[in-house]
């Protein structure tokens, strides 16, 4: 590698070019790895893009975000390799932290209620009222798979219970999951990737963990009882708790990146 800026990666979605000797094919692993990792959280149709540049003394990386209108940027620099690809992740994350926050409530979407409680779903549907979302109810996990074509299309958040006879929750998300491996293919049905949280009368800790999927993103748990300022406080928590994790890397690839759309961006 020598002084001349090159192309180093290239794909649809992101592009990262080099200038410097010291730089190595283990330093700008470390910076793929990272990027990789922002873009599983930035917006729909975003473009990232990298330069990684040296002088005698520092290292300097420059990120920069573009989807749609919106820019984001952050920029490092130190003598420490590691330090500045962390900063710089850190700072760009936190930016695109904020404008999830801001953007989920300026202009709140659709949420799918599923639960075979009707008393459960009209508090739930009134919390989320409250807060300015659209609402729909399902009673059963088999009405999930009978209108799942237009689940990822309609809605922004799905909350689903746990405890539901024939088709509980979790055992919905799996059906639904195999259902679209045969009919769609997971990486050809765009936008299926869905926020969702559970709810149950149940804590969290008593439940199996769920990990996030190919078709779903989990955000929290919901435990039904308690006041409805308590259970509103606790999913405007949940939903706004979108940040970039320090996930394995081979977890990801650049297509299942999470995309909120509030606002239908």
């Amino acid at each position: 590698m020598g002084h001349e800026s090159n192309r180093f990666y290239d794909s649809d979605h992101m592009m990262i070019t080099y200038d410097g000797r010291r730089l190595n094919r283990d330093h700008l692993g470390k910076v793929i790895r990272v990027l990789n990792r922002l873009l599983h959280w930035c917006p729909a149709n975003s473009f990232l893009s990298a330069v990684v540049s040296e002088n005698e003394t520092d290292f300097r990386l420059r990120i920069q975000i573009r989807s749609q209108s919106k820019v984001f940027e952050a920029v490092a620099s130190g003598d420490d390799f590691e330090g500045v690809t962390s900063a710089a992740a850190q700072d760009i994350s936190a930016q695109v932290k904020e404008w999830r926050q801001r953007r989920f409530f300026e202009k709140p979407g659709r949420v799918l209620v599923v639960d075979d409680d009707p008393d459960a779903i009209q508090v739930l549907e009134g919390c989320f009222q409250n807060l300015g979302w659209q609402t729909e109810s399902m009673s059963s996990g088999t009405e999930i798979i009978r209108e799942l074509p237009r689940i990822p299309k309609d809605f922004n958040l799905l909350v689903i219970d746990i405890v539901m006879p024939i088709l509980d929750g979790l055992g919905t998300l799996a059906a639904v999951e195999k259902l679209v491996e045969k009919t769609y293919g997971l990486t050809n049905w765009k936008d299926v990737r869905l926020p969702y949280l559970t709810y149950s009368v149940k804590p969290a800790k008593d439940l199996l963990p769920r990990m996030d999927s190919e078709c779903f993103f989990y955000l929290g748990h919901l435990q039904k009882g308690g006041t409805l300022s308590i259970l509103e406080n606790k999913i405007k928590s949940l939903i706004s708790t979108v940040y970039v994790r320090g996930d394995s890397p081979e977890e990801f690839d650049f297509q299942s990146r999470l995309d909120l759309r509030p606002s239908g961006l």
